[in-house]
């Protein structure tokens, strides 16, 4: 199984790349471009709604990404879904 911690500098490394980009994701630059303003907006709706354990947020606490997170990006989280699902 891949490190969580190691996935943000392989999206990294694999942007350097349209062809490696594209053999781990599935995407090109141009399609992942046009995807990720729809993944943020789906990613931030959700995410204010609901916990990660799927249960109702409570209380108006207001979701943040943290700096220290494995995935810290959108760009990063979406990456990381893509190479999974594939």
């Amino acid at each position: 199984m891949h490190d969580l911690c190691s996935m943000t500098t392989k999206y990294t490394q694999w942007r350097t790349s349209e062809l490696r980009f594209r053999s781990m994701t599935g995407y090109n630059f141009a399609c992942f471009d046009e995807l990720l303003p729809f993944f943020k907006s789906a990613h931030d709706d959700y995410f204010q709604k609901y916990e990660l354990n799927g249960k109702r947020r409570k209380g108006g606490r207001k979701f943040v990404i943290y700096q220290n997170s494995p995935l810290p990006t959108h760009e990063d989280r979406l990456a990381f879904i893509l190479f999974n699902q594939k």
